[in-house]
């Protein structure tokens, strides 16, 4: 075990003082919470392994969206949902793990909203928007947004 960790420390390029914990995808549980009206709901996953948090992702309905979006996106119904946040903790990182949680939200929201349906948010940094981008975001003055139907198909296609 020793040397798998040391081989993905050198693979990702981390120093020997951050821990890595390698994770099966199959073993993590996920966690889902809905909350809000209709107009304003509020989607939570958790990732879960043996009862500690590996990673979490936020995706809220309402309205109005971010102003920097194209102005014909943000209008009209139905109501855009913003991704929040999504997080993973950092000793988990590199392995996949953001791209199944994602996977697991996009499913769930693509069962309760129109393929039509906006989705947005603002990437945090440069790392986040080339995973937003691998995701099949389009970015335009620091905001990320995509049609879900297009998002869903995407999903689906990387998970195979």
């Amino acid at each position: 075990m020793w040397r798998l960790k040391q081989l993905a420390r050198l693979f990702h390029g981390l120093s020997s003082r951050q821990r890595v914990v390698l994770l099966d995808r199959a073993a993590l549980d996920v966690a889902q919470t809905d909350m809000g009206p209709g107009w304003h709901r509020v989607h939570l996953f958790r990732f879960i392994h043996r009862g500690s948090r590996v990673g979490y992702l936020t995706l809220v309905r309402s309205s109005p969206p971010d102003p920097r979006l194209p102005l014909a996106l943000c209008s009209g119904d139905p109501l855009p949902v913003e991704v929040a946040d999504l997080y993973i903790e950092s000793c988990y990182r590199g392995q996949g793990i953001g791209s199944a949680l994602w996977r697991q939200g996009c499913e769930a929201i693509s069962e309760i909203y129109p393929a039509s349906c906006l989705v947005y948010g603002t990437p945090q940094g440069k790392d986040a928007a080339r995973f937003w981008l691998r995701q099949g975001f389009q970015i335009s003055d620091d905001v990320m947004f995509a049609n879900l139907g297009d998002l869903t198909a995407i999903s689906k296609n990387q998970a195979n």
